[in-house]
């Protein structure tokens, strides 16, 4: 599964958030990262997502769907 660095460390977990989710997304492939981005940070629709990314709005789902669970491969 994707997995996310953990918040240890030096300072406040709050200060350390974005750090960690800058690190989790950048292990995604780019339109993973896209979608994510797109739907998360930016609240957009899956139709606003599949325009931008060329895609159908099903394609988009699927797409989230298996960001959630992607697997760096080793």
């Amino acid at each position: 599964l994707f997995r996310v660095p953990a918040l240890a460390g030096p300072g406040r977990a709050e200060e350390r958030v974005p750090h960690v989710a800058h690190a989790a997304l950048a292990q995604l492939p780019p339109d993973f990262r896209a979608a994510i981005v797109l739907r998360e940070f930016h609240d957009m629709s899956y139709a606003d997502i599949a325009e931008i990314m060329e895609m159908t709005p099903q394609a988009i789902k699927s797409l989230l769907s298996r960001a959630s669970t992607f697997e760096k491969p080793e």
